[in-house]
Parts: structure tokens; sequence; C-alpha cells
């Protein structure tokens, strides 16, 4: 992964006017490229303030990395949380990252979602998506340990998404339940949990 570098993109203001501009850009283009392995559209979020793409990366529960090739970005991934969590509360893949934060976290699990995983196609097979998802889980299992809690990772993919849901199974992560997406009953939801074997466990090491 030469010449690839993996920024966490830090919530204080100065930071997030660095990089607000490049983030927007990057996020809409990835519902150009591939507009079929997400829950919204192009039209919806170009739409949206300046304010709405600043609180996204100046919410507290979320956290965002780039990867960057010089200085375009070729990569992103946010994890989002804690989160409400019950096995029979997380069903919906189709779900808004931030539909069910949870302003009093269980006392057991530390909940979090996995969001915006895309890479350039420019970019694809030299590990980039690979790297990201080890930084975003390493965190979350880390942040975890700090609450004391026992990890709940989960996140939603399209079914036809072949090379990510294969991604994932690579993380150790499962399929919990699958829903079509609303409006489109020819598309297939996935939501996946992380279960790590021994394998998958060592990938995060």
């Amino acid at each position: 992964m030469s010449g690839i570098e993996i920024i966490h993109i830090p919530r204080d203001e100065a930071s997030i006017k660095t990089y607000i501009e490049r983030y927007k850009a990057f996020r809409l283009l990835t519902l150009q490229v591939a507009p079929e392995s997400f829950g919204t559209t192009y039209a919806s979020e170009a739409a949206l303030s300046d304010q709405i793409w600043y609180d996204r990366l100046a919410n507290p529960q979320a956290r965002t990395w780039m990867a960057f090739r010089g200085d375009v970005v070729v990569g992103s991934i946010t994890v989002v949380g804690p989160k409400q969590y019950h096995p029979d509360f997380v069903k919906n893949p189709w779900s808004p990252p931030t539909e069910d934060l949870d302003p009093n976290p269980n006392p057991t699990y530390a909940h979090f979602s996995i969001n915006w995983v895309f890479t350039s196609p420019s970019i694809r097979g030299k590990g980039v998506a690979k790297t990201l998802m080890t930084t975003a889980l390493k965190w979350e299992i880390q942040k975890a340990a700090d609450l004391g809690k026992e990890l709940v990772s989960t996140l939603g993919v399209d079914e036809d998404n072949i090379a990510a849901v294969s991604l994932y199974k690579m993380f150790g992560f499962v399929q919990t339940h699958a829903a079509p997406r609303p409006g489109d009953d020819t598309r297939m939801g996935l939501l996946m949990r992380y279960f790590p074997g021994e394998k998958a466990a060592a990938l995060v090491k």
C-alpha cells in the first residue's frame, strides 16, 4: 500500500475546515460511482447544507478516517456509536447510522456501527479497504475495552456487493439479518455482526 496515508479527521473546527470539502466531494463521488451500494442518493446528499456536512464531521459519536494518495482522497470509513443494542432491535441494514444513537449506553455492550466504507476504483486491490477496516476495528476494540464492555460491531451492506461482503467476512462479520430496501424490494441489504474467529481476530492484532 505504498503512497497511501490513513488520516483520522479530528473534530475540532480547524481540522474540519481543512478536510470538509474533500470529505464532501469523496462522499458524493461514491454515490456517482456506486449508487447501488448505499441507502441514500447523490441528489439527496448533494442538496444538503454546508452545516449538515460540518455536523457530520463534528458529531462526537462519529469517527471518520480517510485514505489519501498525496492530496487525493481514495478511501473512507466512519464508525458511529455507542448505539442502542438489543438482538431484536438491531435488524434493519438500511437504518441511518445515527438513528439509534443511545444517550444512555447499554451497561453491558459497547455497540458501534461501521459505515460508508468505500475506496476509489483506481486503488482497489491494493489493500486500502483492508487497512481502513483494520484501523476502525482496532479503535472499536480499544474503545470497548476502555469502557469495560463487550464490543458489538455491526454494518450494513448490499447483498449484491460481493467484494464488500467477502471483505467483511474475512474480518469475522457474519450475516444476522436481511431486509429489502424500502421502496425497492429488488435490493436486499444484509446486516452483519462482528464474530471473529481466530484467523479474523489476528487481522486486528
